[in-house]
C-alpha cells in the first residue's frame, strides 16, 4: 500500500551487541523525534519513513527470534521493557512494534524456514489477524484459504501476513478429537493480500489496523496448528508458550507503557495549573491530587510487577519443558485482564486531574487516553476469563476446557 513505511535493512552482521538493555537505550534516544511528530503521525495515519527507519535500526523486531537465525535471541520477560519503553512514548509505534516483534512467537509453529525463503535480511516483518474469520480448505497438495480479516495491524511494509482460518469439509467445519474447532494459522505472502484502507478509529490512528482479504492457494507447510497450548516439542522456549502467554504479556507492556507516558504528562502539567476554587496553591500542592497522584503510580508499578511475575514463571516453565495445564493457562489469562482493567481506571485517574487542557486536538495526553482506550478493546483485556478462573480454583466444572 502506498505510504506505509517501507521495511528497514535488518542486516546479517554479527547480533551478539545486541541486548534488551542497548535496544531500549536506543530507543529512549528516539523520544523528542517521537514527541515532535506525534501530531502529524495521527493526522497522516503513517508514521515518518526516516523515524521508521531510525526505529528499525534498534534492532528491537529482531529481538524474540532465534540467534541461529539472525535474532538477538532475548528471553520473552526481557523484551517486555523494551515494548512498554516505546510505547510510553508513542502508543502507535509501540503497538505496531508489538505485533511486529510479537510474531516471532507464530513463527515458531511452522517448519522451520519458511519465513527466510524469501527474506534474506530476516527482520521479518509481519502483519497478523488472528480472528478465524477465514474458511480454509484442503486441497490435493495445499490449503485454499479464503476469508476478510480485520485488524491486521501493522505499520510497516509486512513480509509475510499471518491469517487465522477454520478448517472445513464440505459445508461443515472440522472438529478435533477434543471438541473443538480445527482452527489453523497460515502465513501469506503479501502480494496475495488486498489490504482495505478502513482504519479511522478512537486511539491508534497510525497503527495502519486496516481490513485484509485473501482469495489463494497455498503450499501445505504454510498452514500451522493454532496451537493454543503451546507446541511442547518445539526446539525453543517461545514456541512452547501457549499463545496467550506468548502474545498476551506484549499487548500488556503496551498499555502500561501508554499509562506510564501519561503519568508523565500529568506530573509535567500539574506544577503549572491553579485550583479554580484555590488560585492561591499550585494544583500539584493540594493534598487530595497528592494523594491521587501518588496512588495512580502505585497501582502502576503493582500492575507491572504482576505482568513480570507470571511472564517471567511462563518462560521458566517452557525453558524446563513443563506441560501448561488448563490452571496455568487461565490463571495467566486472568493477569491479563487485570493488568488492563487497572490501567483503564488509573487512566480515568490521571486524566480527570488536569481539567480541560486534554480536551483540546494537539493534547498528547488525550491522544494517549484513546490510545489506551482503543487498545483495551481487544479480547486480551475481557473480563470474560474471570468466570472459569474462579470456576477451576473452586473444583467446579469449566464447559470447554480445552479452549482455555
Amino acid at each position: 500500500m502506498p505510504g506505509i513505511a517501507q521495511k528497514t535493512d535488518f542486516g546479517t552482521g554479527d547480533l551478539s551487541d545486541l541486548t534488551p538493555a542497548g535496544v531500549e537505550a536506543a530507543i529512549r534516544m528516539l523520544s523528542d523525534e517521537f514527541a515532535a511528530t506525534g501530531e502529524k503521525t495521527e493526522l497522516e495515519r503513517q508514521p515518518p519513513q526516516q523515524l521508521f527507519d531510525k526505529l528499525a535500526a534498534t534492532g528491537v523486531f529482531r529481538m524474540l527470534w532465534p540467534r541461529e537465525f539472525g535474532g538477538g535471541g532475548f528471553r520473552l520477560p526481557d523484551a517486555l521493557p523494551v515494548i512498554e519503553t516505546l510505547a510510553s512514548l508513542d502508543g502507535s509505534a509501540g503497538w505496531s512494534t508489538m505485533i511486529g516483534v510479537e510474531s516471532a512467537a507464530l513463527w515458531t509453529r511452522f517448519e522451520p524456514g519458511i519465513a527466510t525463503a524469501h527474506t534474506p535480511e530476516y527482520g521479518v516483518l509481519t502483519r497478523a489477524s488472528l480472528i478465524p474469520r477465514g474458511v480454509a480448505v484442503e486441497t490435493s497438495d495445499g490449503w485454499h484459504l479464503k476469508g476478510h480479516w480485520p485488524l491486521a495491524s501493522g505499520a510497516y511494509d509486512a513480509d509475510w501476513f499471518i491469517a487465522a482460518a477454520m478448517v472445513k469439509d464440505g459445508d461443515a467445519i472440522r472438529m478435533l478429537p477434543n471438541g473443538l474447532p480445527d482452527a489453523r494459522i497460515f502465513a501469506v505472502p503479501p502480494d496475495r493480500v488486498e489490504i482495505r484502507d478502513t482504519w479511522r478509529a478512537l486511539g491508534l490512528r497510525s497503527t495502519m489496523s486496516h481490513d485484509i482479504l485473501i482469495d489463494t492457494v497455498l503450499p501445505a507447510h504454510h498452514a500451522a496448528p493454532a496451537a493454543g497450548t503451546g507446541l511442547p516439542g518445539s526446539p525453543w522456549p517461545l514456541g512452547r508458550l501457549p499463545t496467550w502467554m506468548a502474545l498476551g504479556p506484549f499487548h500488556c507492556a503496551v498499555i502500561i507503557g501508554i499509562v506510564r507516558g501519561a503519568l508523565g504528562d500529568v506530573i509535567e502539567l500539574l506544577p503549572t495549573k491553579r485550583p479554580v476554587l484555590n488560585p492561591t496553591i499550585r494544583t500539584c500542592e493540594d493534598p487530595l491530587v497528592q494523594h491521587s497522584v501518588g496512588a495512580a503510580a502505585t497501582r502502576l508499578d503493582a500492575a507491572r510487577a504482576f505482568l513480570m511475575t507470571e511472564a517471567n514463571a511462563s518462560w521458566a516453565m517452557a525453558e524446563d519443558g513443563d506441560v501448561f495445564a488448563p490452571r496455568d493457562r487461565i490463571r495467566f489469562r486472568s493477569m491479563l485482564s487485570h493488568v488492563h482493567a487497572e490501567c483503564v481506571t488509573i487512566m480515568d485517574v490521571l486524566f480527570s486531574l488536569v481539567g480541560a487542557n486534554p480536551l483540546y486536538d494537539g493534547s498528547a495526553l488525550q491522544r494517549r487516553y484513546r490510545d489506551l482506550r482503543a487498545a483495551c478493546q481487544h479480547v486480551t483485556a475481557s473480563p470474560e476469563v474471570f468466570r472459569p478462573y474462579g470456576a477451576m480454583l473452586m473444583d467446579v466444572p469449566v464447559p470447554n476446557e480445552a479452549a482455555l
